[in-house]
């Protein structure tokens, strides 16, 4: 009975959490659409589904289990764009339209400090250095500010020189350099250390550049832009190495590099996600899911 009752709870309080926007928008949809949605292992779904037979039924293929929420983190006052963990697994950064940066326990879901400011506009990227010691932010008002994750403080003034949104930050492998991404249809990489740009931008997306990537040995970038492709350079001459990657239909929205840097990931507006061969630029495959 105590088993029952602490398992009942436990699903009670996932629940609570999951719908609350939805249950604070109206409270009918606790019967609409709340708990319809709710996954047939759940005890909620258990006690209360049979009662409310002539609701709609939310069918899902392959999903085994019920989703549960382990920590709902609460602080921003609007859209949060970015997060990020920490390399060792303890820490949470996000950023937000509220132009704040947030850091959390990832354990606990508690701030361990007060709210980084200093941008003027959208916080739209963040990452963590590779010794977690730092975070790196990129902003709609055009700069990328650098902090000390133990202070909170900025560890230098901001780098300035992309005159478009920042879409895209990220540290090097060996955290000595930093890439930006941004709607300026430019790539900058930064010493991190100084703030210097290291070199003239890499230029030849032909629109907003969305999401940039080090190799595992931080000897190459990968960008994905508006213009539909992917272009892969060389991280210490600018360089492209090959002819942009194409084959998505639209936007590409996200690109990353596998562990042992021998392919390249792409996830696109045009609901595909796409594999390729890093070294030649041949595509691996395809992968698109079922429209449920």
């Amino acid at each position: 009975m105590t088993e029952n009752l602490a398992t009942f709870l436990h699903d009670a309080n996932d629940f609570a959490i999951m719908f609350r926007e939805v249950i604070e928008t109206s409270v009918s949809h606790i019967y609409l659409s709340a708990l319809p949605s709710v996954h047939r292992t759940s005890k909620i779904a258990e006690i209360f589904k049979c009662k409310y037979p002539s609701t709609m039924k939310v069918t899902a293929k392959g999903i085994q289990g019920q989703r549960r929420v382990l920590l709902e983190l609460q602080g921003h006052i609007s859209n949060v764009f970015a997060v990020r963990f920490s390399p060792d697994g303890t820490h949470i950064v996000s950023g937000s339209s509220d132009k704040t940066i947030r850091i959390w326990d990832s354990r606990t879901g508690e701030e361990v400090m007060k709210p980084l400011k200093g941008h003027t506009d959208y916080v739209q990227c963040v990452g963590f250095s590779p010794d977690g010691m730092c975070i790196v932010s990129g902003s709609a008002d055009e700069t990328i500010r650098i902090w000390d994750v133990r202070t909170g403080k900025e560890t230098m003034k901001p780098l300035k020189g992309h005159t478009g949104n920042l879409w895209s930050v990220g540290f090097s492998p060996d955290g000595t350099h930093i890439v930006s991404g941004s709607s300026d249809e430019t790539i900058r990489i930064w010493d991190a250390r100084t703030g210097q740009e290291i070199m003239k931008p890499l230029q030849g997306h032909t629109n907003d550049v969305l999401s940039v990537s080090f190799s595992p040995d931080g000897t190459q970038i990968v960008s994905g832009s508006s213009d539909k492709t992917i272009r892969i350079w060389n991280a210490r001459t600018g360089e492209e190495i090959m002819k942009p990657l194409m084959g998505h239909t639209d936007s590409v929205l996200s690109v990353g590099f596998s562990p042992d840097g021998i392919y390249i990931v792409s996830g696109s507006s045009d609901e595909s996600i796409q594999i390729w061969n890093a070294r030649t630029g041949e595509k691996i495959m395809k992968l698109k899911g079922t429209h449920w």
